[in-house]
């Protein structure tokens, strides 16, 4: 089901709020809470909870004064009376600008570092906290909305044509972990540079190199705990290829085996470089001009910080591609649109195989778009482009080997689209694609209603 901007701005501000209290920021800073509270709210109006007072102001008195382990310090999150999650969006973007209030916390450094992390998940719904007026207490920060188009109100975040449904994938790893595994490696026949999912070893006396003291008591002696934390995986500089991938990755498993510990890892993310890594200040990594860093020797490490967040804004700082050169389409870049892209080839005896592909979509409430019903006043080829640039899923149907759409699947590969085939025979799929999961129908009535059966399951599968 497609993303409407109130679902978004919803999950934005859970993400938001879990984020504060996960990451145990006193959300009334140097005020108390009733101070800060009254600041933004007539207590006395909002209802009571508790049949014993007339309203807000008691509750608070009795559960937070007199007896003030009765709520948790992040009570005030999931309160509906102050409307937080689900109420007016003037009281969300309030309470956030008054938790880096200058009146509210007097560190400047710890107010900017709030809001910079606010801005990551606040962006994706066109705002974001500036600094405003200085003041006798120090900066003030305001809500400022983004110019349209900055940021994109679909959750692709820096650019939907960029990076898709990935980085929807990243960004719900969320942003509340404040450590990770740090993974480099020189053996360029390492498995985590030649699978997306495997099994690795890694030299037990190089783990925990580079890491802080406290983070290697808790994770020496329970190195299954390694498995809580998302991982950065990157190439070390001697393999001499700047153009290394990196991934973010989860580890499943981890164990020791005699000097080696052993581990299974999923690559989730990996559009970005080892070099852009190590070039980044983003993240917390011992480089030096002379001698070994953290650079030049594999090792295994821990490190403190949100890896999530650091690569968003990593993504954030790369330049955004060129349009492709064989291709003329403006504005670029092109906006994802979330559809479904047919590609069949144009002959009338494929019209039932498509009303087939159509119920399917359908089925999961997504919009099928064939080429042939979308053409307007520009070249065949950019309108094709545009097609699979703008869409969320490709469904080739390559009975026949027909050129153009063999042409049409691997530019939706090339593109970093999910692709699903279809066929009549097996013998039509080339070689070199039947590495690839695809379906196989019959073209009558009965094959067609299963082909509608086995094409909602592998479209449901892509999206999970």
């Amino acid at each position: 089901m497609a993303i409407t901007p109130s679902d978004i701005e919803l999950e934005v501000r859970r993400e938001i709020l879990e984020g504060l209290n996960a990451e145990g920021v006193n959300w009334y800073g140097n005020l108390n809470e009733l101070e800060f509270l009254q600041s933004l709210y007539d207590l006395e109006q909002l209802p009571s909870d508790d049949p014993r007072f007339p309203n807000a102001l008691g509750d608070f008195w009795q559960h937070r004064i007199n007896n003030p382990d009765d709520w948790d310090d992040g009570w005030i999150y999931s309160d509906k009376r102050f409307g937080l999650v689900d109420g007016e969006l003037g009281l969300f973007l309030g309470f956030i600008t008054k938790v880096v209030d200058p009146a509210v916390r007097q560190d400047e450094e710890k107010s900017k570092e709030i809001a910079k992390k606010i801005n990551r998940s606040l962006r994706r719904i066109g705002y974001e906290l500036v600094p405003g007026d200085l003041t006798y207490s120090g900066v003030k920060y305001v809500v400022q909305t983004l110019r349209p188009g900055a940021y994109s109100s679909r959750r692709e975040i820096p650019s939907p044509t960029r990076y898709g449904n990935e980085i929807e994938q990243l960004e719900k790893l969320g942003w509340s972990q404040n450590c990770y595994n740090f993974i480099v490696c020189a053996n360029i026949d390492h498995p985590v540079f030649h699978s997306l999912s495997g099994w690795g070893d890694f030299s037990l006396d190089r783990m925990f190199e580079w890491t802080d003291g406290a983070l290697k008591s808790k994770f020496r002696e329970n190195l299954a705990d390694l498995t809580d934390l998302l991982a950065l995986i990157v190439a070390e500089h001697s393999l001499g290829n700047p153009g290394q991938p990196a991934f973010v990755s989860r580890i499943n498993q981890i164990e020791r085996q005699g000097m080696n510990v052993h581990f299974h890892f999923d690559h989730l993310f990996g559009r970005f470089t080892s070099e852009e890594v190590f070039s980044s200040d983003l993240f917390d990594i011992f480089v030096s001009n002379s001698g070994i860093d953290e650079t030049r020797r594999t090792h295994w490490a821990v490190k403190r910080g949100n890896l999530v967040a650091n690569v968003l804004e990593l993504l954030n700082q790369k330049p955004a591609e060129k349009c492709p050169k064989a291709f003329n389409v403006e504005p670029w870049p092109l906006t994802r649109l979330g559809h479904v892209a047919v590609m069949m080839p144009f002959d009338a005896t494929f019209n039932s195989v498509y009303e087939a592909v159509k119920a399917a979509c359908e089925k999961l409430c997504l919009e099928p778009l064939r080429v042939d019903d979308i053409y307007g006043p520009t070249h065949i080829i950019d309108d094709v482009f545009r097609t699979i640039e703008q869409s969320q899923l490709v469904i080739s149907d390559l009975t026949g080997r027909n050129p153009n759409v063999l042409y049409e699947t691997g530019l939706a590969h090339a593109r970093n689209r999910d692709v699903v085939m279809i066929v009549q025979n097996d013998e039509d799929i080339p070689f070199d694609l039947r590495h690839i999961r695809y379906v196989t129908y019959l073209p009558n009535v009965q094959g067609l209603d299963e082909l509608v059966v086995k094409l909602t399951k592998t479209i449901r599968a892509s999206q999970d």
